[in-house]
């Protein structure tokens, strides 16, 4: 997608970095590029957010989501 480089930069900006995570998730696969700049900001020590840093492991998943997930039926 033409907005990824976009929301890469974005994910530098605190003001609009949880929006710019969530964009780049609902892209999925095509955002292959950000997958360094989000590990980045997992392995952050300063950025202490929970919520923010599990929206970012969501985002991971939906990126690398090569193929739809199955639902294990238990």
């Amino acid at each position: 997608s033409d907005a990824v480089p976009a929301l890469i930069a974005a994910l530098k900006e605190r003001d609009i970095q949880a929006e710019a995570v969530q964009s780049l998730g609902a892209i999925g696969p095509g955002a292959k590029e950000a997958v360094k700049p989000l590990e980045e900001i997992l392995a952050d020590r300063r950025i202490r957010d929970r919520n923010f840093k599990q929206m970012v492991r969501d985002t991971l998943r939906k990126i690398n989501a090569s193929k739809p997930e199955r639902k294990k039926n238990n």
